[in-house]
């Protein structure tokens, strides 16, 4: 609905692709799908509801599936000694843990098509940063899971790979 969520799913369309958009903020969505070449499939989703994320993946798969790109994440900033343990967990359950149900959701369907599965990283998971242990942990987490997803199922045709995105890197 918005950031690089918005700006993959109006490139994927201007390429001619079947777009389906999902996210929290349903006015968002709406907005993303007026800025995009053709009209995608829209469906309200929660990463933070791992039920949310198989009925995003099943409904974007109606049609088949030939990519998968997990881009929600969340970042909360604070000190490690007062962070509340609740917004460590929203922050991987998001970051993370969606990541993770998503692509499982999705590769029934991408080993069938030979399709690719691409996670948004960050510089995070290169390195730690001051005041942000959950999102570092996330994004390191996600590196690490797209990682095994490659070697996991490259002999089954499905490519995974991760996009680190922020100020100092903006490649695979």
């Amino acid at each position: 609905a918005s950031g690089i969520g918005r700006a993959t799913a109006i490139k994927f369309a201007e390429e001619g692709a079947i777009v389906t958009i999902g996210d929290v903020n349903e006015a968002g969505l709406a907005e993303t799908a007026g800025l995009m070449a053709s009209a995608p499939r829209i469906k309200a989703f929660n990463a933070a509801e791992l039920d949310s994320c198989k009925a995003l993946v099943d409904f974007a798969a109606e049609d088949g599936l030939d990519v998968l790109c997990n881009i929600s994440g969340i970042l909360k900033w604070g000190a490690s000694t007062s962070f509340p343990l609740a917004d460590f967990e929203l922050v991987l359950r998001i970051n993370t843990t969606s990541v993770f149900a998503l692509c499982q959701a999705a590769l029934p369907y991408l080993i069938e098509s030979k399709g690719n599965i691409v996670n948004t990283a960050s510089t995070a998971a290169l390195q730690g940063i001051a005041y942000n242990a959950a999102y570092s942990a996330s994004k390191h987490a996600v590196a690490g899971i797209t990682k095994c997803l490659a070697v996991e199922y490259a002999s089954r045709g499905v490519r995974s790979e991760e996009r680190r995105v922020g100020k100092e890197c903006r490649s695979r």
